[in-house]
Order: C-alpha cells, then structure tokens, then sequence
C-alpha cells in the first residue's frame, strides 16, 4: 500500500514538472516573437530627438548635422587642429575622448553618448571667410577612399546661419574613409584641384610602388589613350619602348586629358607637388628615340597624375 502511495505521488510530481516547463516554453516563445516582431531601434532618429536644430542630410538620411557659432577661447585658432582644404577647415573625431574635447570647446556641437561612437564618427567644418557664411551641407557620399563633404546654398526656407559658420557632422562608420575632400560648390569657377579631383592625400602608412609596376601602369596607359579622346595621347599606343625611368616630384596636370584646342591654354597645373616616377616612353618604331613622352605615376597611389611630351 505504502509503495503505491510514493507511486501516485511521483506522478503528481511529474505532471506537476512537466506543466511547469510547457509554462517557461510558452512564455519564451512569446517573448522571442515579440522581439522579432518589433521594429529595430532608429539610432540615428533617437540621437535627433536629443539634439533640437539638427537635421538629416538629403539624400543621405544616415547622416546629420547641425550650425554652430565656434569659440576661440584660450587663443584657439582653426589652424592648431584642422586640416584647410579649398577654403574650408575640417577635423575628423573618432574617439569619444576626442568629441569630449571638442563638446568642451563647442558645446553646441551635435550632443552624443560614448556608446555612439561604435556606430558613428564625426566630422567639423568650419569656413574661412563671410562669404560662404551662409553655406549649408549640399551633398556627402564617398568613394573607396575619400569621403565628400560638399556645401551648397542655404535654401531660401532654410535656418537664419549667417552667425553659424561651423558645422557638426554625424556619419556612420561605414562612410569613414582615409581621406576628406571638403568642397564649395556654389556656381563659380573651379580650381584646377576641385575640376579634376586633385588631393595632396597623405601617404603615411603606404608603401611605394615598385620601378616595374611604374613602367606596366605608363605603357598601358599610353595604350588606352588612343581611345580616350585625348588630344595628344591618341598616337601613343606603340610607345612601349622605355627610355628612362627616374624618382622626381611633379605637380598633377591635366596634360594627357585635354581633347581639344590649345594645348598651352587647356593646360592646367595642381598647387602642390607629390613624389612621382617619371616615366619616358618612346615608340618602337623611333629608333633615335628623338620624340619622348613623359608620364608622372605617383609614388604611392600608382596613378598617372600628369604628363607632358618633348623632342630632341
């Protein structure tokens, strides 16, 4: 008897366990659909919330930006800390002890948490003079290296930024890039720099091209300049005979990609100078080598950056 009594009690136990788990499973399945179920958390649409007078970029709602009046304070001057390219200052802040440096300086500046920085960076612009006061971001978009920060008109409906020359600027990290390339492009005339994408990019941490590589990229270059329309590269596609091969610096030019007129006149030269092969090719069929064509591969991008031709 006492044995089918500690029987019946176990059953009990039993059911009662089973029923208990069967709960603790419900429960949790309701749990994992609720959260599949929910949208995911805006990130960038909460860190609007908590910054009145920010906006997103059209085009790009991914980034966001906001004016800012700047202080200079302590005898702080744009130029102890940012870059200037084309009448436009800019830093790029990566680590959160970096943004904490600024926010002191800038308060006005886009407000965010350590937690933020896994996601995003962030970017400050400042213009040079008065008379790009009353520029906002236009358009930002980047390639496999460079990031463009272009500023454009303030709309006529747009915010009173007269008093605001600096900007904030949230990216994702998936924009970040080695390089920036902050741009004006109000109509006016372009330098030769904004014209043909010249950057005086930094080379820390590349590695120089080798002599041979150098010599492959201004063959196949002569090559492909018959079919480009260039004007004075459309005869070079037998110039495979190298003359001479040497390390110099040269200034980018747009030498090999003017297609038509005066070549003197089209000719345009980049403000700076980089560290080049030059190149001289001359055809297979000069055998006094008398004409020679000249091509500046950088040093560390590879790329044909200029060009000029001369005979003996």
């Amino acid at each position: 008897m006492k044995k089918k009594y500690i029987i019946i009690i176990f059953l009990c136990l039993l059911i009662v366990i089973i029923a208990t788990l069967y709960s603790i499973n419900k429960i949790n399945n309701i749990a994992v659909e609720n959260i599949e179920s929910s949208e995911p958390i805006d990130l960038m649409t909460k860190i609007l919330e908590k910054n009145p007078g920010a906006k997103k970029v059209v085009g790009q709602e991914e980034c966001i930006y906001k004016h800012f009046y700047p202080s200079f304070e302590n005898g702080y001057d744009y130029t102890d800390d940012m870059e200037y390219q084309f009448k436009i200052y800019h830093k790029k802040i990566e680590s959160y002890n970096d943004y904490l440096s600024c926010k002191e300086r800038w308060p006005d500046i886009i407000d965010i948490s350590e937690e933020d920085f896994k996601n995003y960076f962030m970017v400050i612009t400042a213009v040079e003079n008065t008379s790009m006061a009353d520029t906002t971001i236009a358009n930002i978009y980047a390639d496999d290296d460079t990031l463009y920060i272009q500023l454009g008109e303030n709309p006529e409906n747009g915010e009173y930024i007269y008093d605001k020359p600096c900007i904030s600027i949230l990216l994702p990290n998936s924009m970040n890039r080695r390089n920036i390339r902050t741009e004006d492009i109000r109509d006016k005339e372009k330098s030769p720099e904004e014209e043909y994408g010249w950057i005086n990019e930094s080379t820390e941490g590349l590695e120089e091209i080798t002599e041979e590589e150098a010599i492959d990229t201004a063959i196949n270059y002569a090559k492909e300049l018959k079919d480009s329309g260039s004007y004075m590269g459309q005869y070079l596609d037998n110039y495979t005979k190298v003359y001479e091969v040497k390390k110099t610096t040269y200034r980018p030019n747009n030498y090999w990609l003017i297609e038509e007129g005066i070549v003197e006149r089209n000719l345009k030269v980049a403000d700076f100078e980089r560290d080049v092969y030059e190149v001289t090719l001359v055809s297979e069929d000069d055998e006094m080598e008398v004409n020679r064509a000249y091509f500046y591969i950088d040093l560390y991008t590879g790329e044909v950056i200029a060009g000029r031709e001369a005979a003996e």
